[in-house]
Formats: structure tokens, sequence, C-alpha cells
């Protein structure tokens, strides 16, 4: 499932990404985001990825209003929007296997 949820972030953000010029939202920790996005929009984590210059990906989503927002953390706690949209819809797929690698 998680594999699933994370090729459909990576699609979401080359479909969905603001423009460069856009302002970026950050916040100066993880959980402030998370916060934010619970109040405003009933928004909650429902996957994590760990990117390979060690920002961790959130996708957040709401399945009652079909909102999504992915997010990144810098390794020193900088949490940054990256995209968010409507309509997700989950697709159910296996497991990550256990080496955590990619193929």
């Amino acid at each position: 499932m998680i594999r699933v949820l994370a090729l459909s972030a990576a699609i979401a953000l080359g479909f969905f990404v603001q423009p460069a010029a856009a302002a970026t939202q950050c916040y100066a920790r993880f959980d402030e985001l998370a916060a934010i996005l619970f109040e405003k929009y009933g928004e909650a984590p429902a996957a994590e990825m760990l990117a390979r210059n060690g920002n961790a990906i959130h996708l957040f989503v709401s399945p009652e209003t079909g909102t999504w927002t992915i997010s990144a953390t810098s390794p020193g706690g900088t949490a940054c929007v990256l995209g968010y949209g409507r309509e997700f819809q989950a697709i159910g797929a296996a497991e990550p296997e256990p080496s955590g690698e990619l193929h």
C-alpha cells in the first residue's frame, strides 16, 4: 500500500506542485504543520517516505473531504508544503519489502 501511495504522491507532485515562483509554506517543525493540516482540513499522515537527500516526505490525507498535502521535512526539522489538492483516492497495494530497498 505504501508503495502505491508513494508512487501516487510522486505522480501528483508532477501535476499539482505550485510554480517555483509561488511562495513556499514552511514551518519550524513537522508537528506544527501536522497540527495546522488537521485543524483546518482534517488531514492526517497517511504515508511517510525517506528521500535520498535525507528529507522525510509525508503524505497527509482526509478521507472525509478527499484533500491531500505532501510535505518535506529536512533533517534540521523545517517542514515545507510541496503540493496539495483534492480528489485523493487510496489504491490498494502490497506492503513494502522488509529490506526497504527500491526495485
